[in-house]
């Protein structure tokens, strides 16, 4: 009796072992974003993105590359993560459009992994039209910088350390938006800045700067 509960225990080990060994062989054919994440490790990034691969965690500094589209659009249901794994940009020389939805739980958010900063959302010149709408861009140093662009800015709440959004030679629109600016108290700390013969369109927007003033801007 006692050598055949040995067996059965050296037979049970062994079933166990070839099971792990099985399940470990499968999920290494199984896409990342069957387990709600995706990793984005290359400079460039096109495409659709949308909830069934959230949140999609950034390694580098990516670029929307010139003759590029990137779609990333809520459901009725969920919105869409892009967390920055350190102090990354998001280059824009093509077009963004980022589409969330009115419900707190439908936004497109751009935040950092830890508590830190990260450097924002950057539309280069020559980009195309393109669309930020009811996003969420959180622990920026900047959080929407438009230079010699002309980017729609709608319904976001934008969190920043020096300036919520900066147009540089740019015509955005900007409108209904919430911009909370923190940090130190310089001439850049403001919630839009607007430089070297921008025109941009504003409406509706409010503004905090931590430390200055809470302004409503029609």
């Amino acid at each position: 009796m006692k050598f055949g509960k040995k067996k059965f225990h050296i037979l049970h080990n062994a079933r166990y072992r070839l099971a792990a060994y099985v399940f470990l062989v499968i999920l290494t054919f199984i896409p990342l974003s069957l387990f709600g994440f995706t990793d984005i490790d290359t400079d460039s990034v096109q495409g659709q993105w949308d909830h069934s691969g959230s949140p999609y965690y950034i390694h580098r500094n990516v670029w929307i590359p010139s003759d590029g589209i990137l779609s990333i659009e809520a459901d009725v249901e969920f919105g869409v993560e892009i967390i920055m794994t350190g102090d990354f940009q998001f280059n824009v020389l093509g077009e963004l459009n980022a589409i969330g939805g009115e419900n707190a739980n439908q936004k497109i958010q751009f935040r950092r992994a830890d508590s830190l900063r990260w450097k924002g959302i950057l539309f280069q010149p020559g980009s195309r039209r393109s669309i930020l709408n009811y996003c969420e861009i959180f622990n920026t140093f900047k959080g929407v910088e438009c230079r010699s662009s002309s980017p729609r800015i709608l319904n976001c709440d934008i969190q920043s350390q020096y300036a919520g959004i900066v147009c540089d030679a740019s015509s955005p629109l900007i409108e209904n938006n919430l911009i909370h600016v923190e940090g130190s108290t310089t001439q850049e700390n403001t919630g839009i800045l607007i430089t070297l013969g921008s025109n941009p369109t504003v409406y509706d927007n409010t503004i905090f700067v931590e430390g200055l003033f809470n302004a409503q801007i029609a």
